[in-house]
């Protein structure tokens, strides 16, 4: 969940990272991973999902050594070597929604993880992110003849938005 709201990437992609995904300060969201655009996504990671990265690969080495099996790279697990599936977010935030002090609201219903990348869309804008960049950090396509013409990846702006929203949940919620 943590990694959702702090790089903006959708719950499927974020439950099932892998270790091969990652290289530096880069995740590599592969084509095969995703969805709705069919193409890689790569994303700068903050020191904030660096710290949930390496917090997620403690708790696995923890795990392995009570394990029969080995880890195959996940980071988030539902079983030993099984990536985390995305509904088992959903299905735990539900169950635990007065931890989460979710309230049933009447015209947008219970909250859900993905509320948690629309918040990160939000807070890019609320940063004064361009919305052509907060598009692309979230990995959103370019659109129309954009997609065609303009194929600048934007990778250093992607970075800056990331690191200010990165700064700014640490400044709102420590």
């Amino acid at each position: 969940l943590k990694l959702i709201l702090i790089t903006g990437q959708r719950p499927n992609e974020c439950s099932g990272i892998h270790i091969n995904e990652l290289v530096g300060d880069i995740w590599t969201i592969p084509a095969s991973r995703r969805k709705k655009t069919d193409l890689e996504h790569k994303v700068p990671l903050s020191s904030l999902a660096l710290k949930v990265i390496e917090d997620a690969k403690m708790e696995i080495c923890r795990l392995s050594k009570r394990r029969k099996t080995k880890w195959n790279g996940y980071l988030f697990e539902n079983k030993a070597g099984k990536p985390l599936h995305p509904s088992s977010l959903a299905q735990a935030t539900g169950r635990k929604s007065k931890f989460f002090e979710a309230i049933i609201h009447p015209e947008f219903g219970v909250w859900r993880p993905h509320d948690l990348r629309r918040t990160c869309r939000t807070g890019l804008s609320i940063l004064g992110i361009n919305t052509e960049i907060s598009e692309l950090v979230i990995g959103h396509a370019k659109q129309g003849m954009l997609s065609v013409y303009d194929l600048h990846q934007f990778e250093p702006q992607k970075e800056h938005a990331l690191r200010a929203w990165s700064d700014h949940l640490i400044e709102k919620i420590g």
